[in-house]
């Protein structure tokens, strides 16, 4: 999503321009990092680490937290935008989209061996 904030976002109009304009493509795009992000995780904890219930807290954490995420996002796009919940919005897609989730539940699983 950064790459595409650099690239596809006008600051002097504060809006996306070309394809990511539209709110559902950009939307799309975050759920597939999302759980491309989920999936590889999964895979890393259940058969990397070997901790199987580890792998399944994660991944249910994971769908959690995207649900919480598109419940906010669909919130601010029905009328209730106010900061708090642009925050939640953010610091959601921020621990689902950059890997911090992985990172939480591997240190778990390293110090449960």
């Amino acid at each position: 999503m950064g790459i595409i904030n650099v690239l596809y976002y006008d600051y002097n109009t504060q809006s996306f321009t070309g394809i990511f304009k539209n709110n559902l493509v950009r939307f799309f795009l975050r759920e597939l990092i999302v759980y491309i992000n989920a999936a590889i995780g999964y895979y890393v904890i259940s058969k990397k680490l070997i901790n199987q219930q580890m792998a399944k807290t994660f991944l249910l954490t994971t769908i959690i937290l995207d649900l919480l995420f598109i419940t906010s996002g669909v919130l601010r796009q029905v009328g209730f935008d106010n900061v708090s919940i642009l925050t939640a919005y953010s610091n959601i897609y921020n621990i689902i989209g950059s890997g911090m989730l992985f990172l939480f539940f591997s240190g778990i699983t390293f110090i449960q061996k």
